[in-house]
């Protein structure tokens, strides 16, 4: 079996850091629930979008070292090493932002891959080659298309559900907060705990596909 993995808000949880990063530097209030939606919304909000647009570019780019991996995704990529599944991580990701300071943002992806011990083969199957940033989300589709991936885990529907999607991928949602709707023909994984045991039930009735 070959699994693909998205990157940000997939392996990387950047909630905390966009909490931390803004009441750092008083944009918003305490009260404001600590997510990055929640922090991009208010700054919207307060017509501050130029803010908000710095502070994502620094998030991915240098503050992106203060980020921490979703809970659970180490013993999932332990699994796969051990069962023989092999881990491709694919993300839409352009090299430098659209606007603000022109961070690296390939370079930090990696450097912060590789400082959370990821980028560990023998424990869990991860290596520089099976990581692949695409410009565009035309690229990515092509990218899980090439790599002959069985099973895609993304956090946005919005991208499972294009046409350009492969329809051969058995496509999974990942929505640890349960921010989206329901969506035909996509299944539905609270953590990694949960994305396990799809892998170990084969996609039984632990991983729902919604209606």
């Amino acid at each position: 079996m070959i699994v693909g993995l998205d990157f940000d808000n997939t392996i990387v949880s950047y909630d905390a850091l966009f909490q931390q990063m803004a009441i750092e530097e008083k944009l918003v209030p305490n009260s404001i629930p600590p997510t990055k939606t929640a922090i991009r919304d208010y700054l919207r909000h307060i017509g501050k979008e130029n803010f908000w647009t710095e502070l994502q570019s620094r998030a991915y780019g240098p503050f992106l070292k203060r980020a921490i991996p979703f809970p659970g995704v180490f013993e999932f990529l332990s699994h796969c090493r051990k069962a023989d599944i092999s881990i491709y991580v694919v993300s839409h990701k352009t090299q430098f932002p659209y606007q603000g300071t022109q961070y690296n943002l390939h370079e930090s992806a990696l450097e912060w891959m590789f400082q959370q011990g990821f980028m560990c083969q023998e424990k869990y199957g991860l290596s520089e080659d099976r990581v692949f940033f695409e410009p565009t989300a035309t690229g990515k589709c092509y990218r899980i298309r090439s790599l002959k991936c069985d099973v895609f885990l993304d956090d946005l529907p919005e991208f499972l559900l294009s046409v350009e999607f492969p329809s051969s991928v058995h496509r999974v949602l990942f929505d640890p907060h349960q921010r989206t709707s329901s969506f035909q023909g996509l299944a539905r994984v609270g953590s990694w705990r949960e994305f396990l045991q799809c892998m170990l039930s084969e996609w039984s009735n632990r991983c729902v596909t919604t209606a």
